[in-house]
């Protein structure tokens, strides 16, 4: 049930918050839930409406798809260490 809330209040938060709002809830929803596809679906949905090329990041128009994405990994790499 909660995982569910979860997912409602990230697409919202997407859709009608500040971005920076959605990385909050992204970082909770990786760290706490485990929400990965939900976390990395998100960024899609973030650059698809909002995203532009920006010039110093070798033209790419998936700043948020990255970053989450980023995220995941490490968050993979920080779990895998602790629990060895």
């Amino acid at each position: 049930m909660k995982h569910i809330f979860f997912i409602l209040i990230f697409f919202l938060s997407i859709l009608f918050l500040p971005w920076w709002v959605s990385i909050i809830l992204a970082v909770i929803g990786v760290a706490y839930m485990g929400a990965y596809m939900t976390v990395f679906l998100g960024g899609v949905l973030l650059d698809t409406l909002f995203g532009t090329a920006v010039p110093t990041l070798f033209n790419s128009a998936y700043v948020y798809t990255t970053l989450f994405l980023l995220m995941i990994m490490a968050t993979f790499a920080i779990r895998r260490f602790i629990l060895e």
